[in-house]
């Protein structure tokens, strides 16, 4: 058996699982935080555009 102690395996496994999900978890949220603020500049951008258009 080329591992005597599976806990040692599984500790590995399972370090590498948080930090693999730990970083893609951050690049989702970062994406979607990105998105956000796009749309949320373009609601504004509409509604000044609007604003402008009543004066």
């Amino acid at each position: 058996m080329r591992y005597p102690n599976p806990s040692d395996v599984t500790a590995v496994i399972t370090a590498a699982g948080t930090v693999i999900g730990t970083v893609v978890g951050a690049f989702f949220g970062v994406n979607a935080a990105s998105a956000g603020r796009v749309k949320a500049e373009e609601s504004r951008d509409q509604a000044t555009a609007a604003l402008e258009g009543v004066r």
